[in-house]
């Protein structure tokens, strides 16, 4: 754990950690650098959090981080008054037993005007989110691997970019792409929701369906 206006914390290395624990750390920083991970973070534990901010300029997980949660209620990036949140590496974090409670690959809390960009790859296991943003800007350009059940991107009162490159990998029994409330969705990408799931869930705001998209649905 490390604060103070000039902080930051950047990881390189491996960070194993157990349940209910941080792998860093990083609070109230105005710095540019804020908080990187570009090595490994792994839990087995569940309740835990690879990367957590809070008050800080900026949150990442670079090409090569590598953040691995494997169990319920776990967090890869928590992030708390932190207007950028940039994912270029992998996530992964494990099923839920509670959809309501589940565990999350990226998570913007009191965040509102926060920028969350994916570039790279996220996986969240049996009713557990990718993302989740509340008055928050996503751009979406890289790869979901949504798990039975879960949801891709959460967003409420939001704006979601789903851009050129952006892949959706379903799981089944319902998993669904979008699920947004009263967020704007702005769709470029090509969208293959494969068989009982739903592509978007909307209620309120608007959806744009960009010109040479090509989304598919399966049977269900």
């Amino acid at each position: 754990m490390t604060s103070g206006a000039g902080s930051t914390a950047i990881n390189t290395g491996t960070i194993n950690i157990g349940s209910g624990s941080q792998g860093i750390f990083l609070k109230n920083s105005t710095s540019l650098t804020g908080l990187s991970n570009n090595g490994g973070i792994t839990s087995t534990g569940q309740g835990s959090v690879g990367l957590f901010a809070s008050n800080v300029s900026r949150v990442e997980n670079l090409g090569s981080g590598n953040i691995n949660l494997l169990h319920d209620k776990s967090i890869g990036i928590y992030a708390e008054n932190t207007p950028v949140i940039d994912n270029s590496g992998t996530i992964a974090v494990g099923d839920s037993v509670d959809i309501n409670n589940p565990a999350i690959g990226i998570f913007a809390y009191n965040s509102p005007g926060t920028v969350i960009t994916n570039n790279g790859a996220i996986t969240s296991g049996i009713k557990s989110l990718g993302i989740y943003g509340d008055s928050t800007t996503i751009n979406q350009n890289g790869i979901l691997n949504i798990g039975d059940t879960g949801v891709g991107i959460y967003a409420t009162n939001s704006t979601v970019n789903l851009n050129t490159g952006s892949v959706f990998n379903m799981g089944t029994n319902g998993a669904v792409g979008v699920y947004g409330i009263s967020t704007n969705v702005i769709n470029n990408g090509n969208l293959n929701t494969g068989s009982s799931n739903y592509g978007f869930i909307l209620k309120g705001g608007t959806f744009i369906n960009g010109i040479g998209t090509n989304s598919t649905t399966g049977t269900d």
